[in-house]
């Protein structure tokens, strides 16, 4: 008996089909509340329960997520993927075995440059060196450049640590005081290359969660307080006379909002070196 490769992939992409286009509205068919709740004890933190509350709130990403995922199904093309898959077996140019092709397949989706390996990221070692990144595994080395994500069968690693990943992760950074968490990080980071959200979304969403609100609350009115505040938590110091009258009086005046403070002081170039450092080869996540 031989195994029919074809069938099981029209088989399983036209039951993940199915199973999405019939789909309800989860946002109104269950508790969010009710899910953080009955989570098990440790399996949700903080961040990750504010993530749920936020995607409740807004529905219409459920949507779109689902959407752009069924347009990717019903595009699939099967006999380029058994094809690849069978010449990267074979050990074929293009293959995985070091036939002397790509062994990343580079695309390119809204100006977004990607570059996709069936390899887990464990299996590679990189290298990154300005606008170019080396990659090398069993039996292949290779060199691609201007990319700003590499996918891997375990994850992806973020390049553009001066586009929306390291601006990303300078906010996170800013905001709650550490590195992101995987889940949360993938999903602001997917909204922001897919345009659902844009920097200014993601920046008022971080406000409003439970953890700067604890954080911030209670001199949210108090412009020379906020900013003091802000300065000390993001860039670890007073402010200096200078700064702090100007964004006490911009924060004041009505030109910046609390998210805007955040996000200029998260942004800049002060700021940059725990962004740097965390970008050195890539952020994995």
């Amino acid at each position: 008996m031989t195994f029919d490769f074809s069938a099981f992939i029209d088989l399983t992409i036209g039951a993940l089909i199915d199973i999405l286009e019939q789909y309800g509205n989860l946002t109104q068919t269950l508790d969010v509340e009710v899910i953080i709740s009955t989570a098990p004890p440790g399996s949700l933190t903080p961040e990750t329960a504010d993530l749920l509350r936020y995607i409740w709130q807004n529905p219409s990403l459920v949507e779109a997520g689902k959407q752009e995922l069924l347009a990717a199904l019903e595009a699939f093309d099967r006999d380029t993927v058994i094809g690849e898959y069978l010449n990267g077996a074979e050990g074929g140019e293009g293959g995985q075995n070091g036939g002397g092709g790509t062994v990343g397949v580079v695309t390119e989706d809204g100006g977004l440059g990607t570059a996709t390996y069936s390899l887990p990221y464990s299996g590679v070692q990189i290298r990154v060196d300005g606008t170019s990144v080396t990659i090398t595994g069993d039996g292949f080395s290779e060199s691609l450049s201007n990319l700003e994500r590499i996918q891997f069968a375990d994850g992806t690693l973020a390049l553009d640590k001066d586009g929306a990943a390291g601006n990303l992760l300078g906010l996170y950074e800013a905001t709650f005081g550490r590195m992101p968490d995987s889940a949360g990080f993938k999903y602001w980071i997917d909204a922001l290359d897919d345009a659902v959200l844009d920097f200014n979304a993601v920046a008022n969403a971080f406000v409003a969660s439970d953890e700067f609100q604890s954080a911030y609350a209670r001199i949210i009115d108090d412009a020379v307080a906020f900013v003091t505040e802000l300065y000390r938590n993001i860039l670890d110091r007073d402010p200096e006379d200078a700064g702090l009258t100007f964004w006490a009086n911009a924060y004041s005046s009505g030109q910046i909002d609390v998210a805007g403070a955040l996000s200029a002081l998260a942004l800049s170039e002060e700021n940059s070196t725990n962004v740097d450092a965390a970008f050195a080869n890539g952020y994995f996540f």
